[in-house]
C-alpha cells in the first residue's frame, strides 16, 4: 500500500524535512502495477468495473474486492472501502479505449455510469467522453487516439 509520508527506507526524502540523505532504491525488474480505487461500496463498484473492463471478481476480503483481467495481461484493480467521501476531481483516472465510443458510452450508462459532461472532446485527432462510475469517479471513453498534427507516428521518426 502507498505511504502517506514517503519517508520509508529507500524513498527519497521530501524537500525541506531536514534530512539531507537521499538514497536510491534497488531496481526491481519483475515489478508489476496494481491499481487501488478508494470507494464507499466495493461490491457495487466491483460489479460495475468488472462489466466495464471485462475483469473477473477474483476475491473479497473485509473491505476489499479484487478484480483481475482473465488474461492476466492488464493490471489488477483493488477496490478499497474508505469512510471518507470522494471530494473533487480524481488526480488519476482510467481511459477505456474503443473504436466505438458512443456505443461504449451507452453500454456503460446501462450499467450505472453517467456522462459527467454533455460535450464530447476532440483534441489532436482523439475523441473522448468524460464519464463517472456509480460513485462519481471520473473515467473517459476514448477512441484510442489517432495520429494528429502534434502526434508523431512511426512514419515521422528517422
Amino acid at each position: 500500500m502507498a505511504s502517506r509520508n514517503g519517508n520509508e527506507p529507500g524513498c527519497r526524502s521530501q524537500p525541506g524535512n531536514g534530512d539531507a540523505t537521499v538514497t536510491e532504491p534497488p531496481v526491481i525488474r519483475d515489478a508489476s502495477i496494481g491499481l487501488v480505487l478508494d470507494c464507499a461500496d466495493p461490491e457495487r463498484l466491483g460489479h460495475f468495473w468488472s462489466l466495464a473492463l471485462g475483469y473477473t471478481i477474483a476475491g473479497r476480503a473485509g473491505s476489499y474486492v479484487l478484480l483481475t483481467d482473465p488474461s492476466l495481461r492488464r493490471p489488477k484493480l483493488l477496490l478499497q472501502q474508505v469512510p471518507e467521501p470522494k471530494v473533487g476531481k480524481n488526480r488519476l483516472h482510467f481511459d477505456i479505449d474503443t473504436p466505438h465510443v458512443e456505443a461504449e458510452v451507452e453500454r456503460l450508462c446501462g450499467h450505472g455510469a453517467v456522462r459527467i459532461e454533455a460535450n464530447e472532446y476532440v483534441e489532436h485527432g482523439t475523441h473522448w467522453v468524460v464519464m463517472g462510475d456509480p460513485e462519481g469517479n471520473e473515467f473517459c471513453v476514448c477512441d484510442g487516439g489517432k495520429p494528429g498534427p502534434l502526434t508523431a507516428t512511426s512514419r515521422d521518426l528517422p
